[in-house]
């Protein structure tokens, strides 16, 4: 300790006097009870601030990020989405929009287990994530649901992504059938964010009705 300043571990000083009145300062400087008393009451505060900070960082990323998987929760989605529809608005730039439920998925659980499906969910996740680019979203929606945000992406483009996702999902052979919907505001430019995200969701029933003829 030097003056009226600590030095830590790391060299850095902090003046745990700063801002302190003079008169109190002068008491303080010397060595005494209350000054102990300071630097202590100045060391818990500072470990409450970090924690606190810790704690908010947590919190973020549990709103935003789906634990499971590591991609966007639903939350994160619909705020990027309705982002993404009012730039759209201005650029008169069409959304696309693709939704994805697994098929069956509830069977997998009750006979081979939950550490199995989770392992199908996180390879779904990881499938999605590499095949979309870079300003597109993917995110968990639901329990086995999975959503995919494509700005700029009219009917033509995001039916096109669907055929090539659809391609790339086959092709891993632990992974159950998904049924997908895919929609995009270019069919009707005054749709909002819950119409397409329905519209998408309609598509995707549609997929999994037609496996069943």
């Amino acid at each position: 300790m030097q003056g009226n300043c600590c030095i830590w571990g790391n060299g850095a000083t902090f003046d745990y006097l700063k801002g302190v009145p003079m008169k109190m300062k002068k008491r303080l400087s010397k060595k005494s009870p209350q000054k102990k008393s300071l630097i202590e009451e100045l060391s818990r505060l500072r470990r409450e601030k970090e924690e606190w900070e810790a704690e908010r960082e947590r919190l973020i990323k549990e709103a935003t990020i789906d634990p499971l998987t590591g991609i966007a929760s639903r939350r994160a989605f619909e705020v990027a989405a309705r982002r993404e529809f009012s730039r759209a608005d201005r650029t008169k730039e069409p959304v696309g929009m693709l939704f994805l439920d697994l098929d069956n998925f509830k069977p997998i659980n009750d006979t081979y287990g939950h550490d199995k499906g989770d392992a199908i969910l996180r390879k779904v996740a990881s499938v999605l994530s590499q095949s979309v680019r870079e300003g597109d979203l993917v995110a968990r929606v639901g329990g086995d649901e999975f959503a995919v945000l494509l700005p700029n992406h009219g009917v033509e483009a995001v039916m096109m992504f669907r055929a090539r996702l659809c391609g790339c999902l086959e092709n891993k052979n632990d992974l159950p059938c998904i049924s997908i919907g895919a929609a995009s505001t270019a069919s009707c430019q005054s749709m909002t964010f819950e119409e397409l995200y329905k519209l998408a969701d309609a598509e995707m029933y549609k997929d999994k009705e037609s496996k069943k003829l």
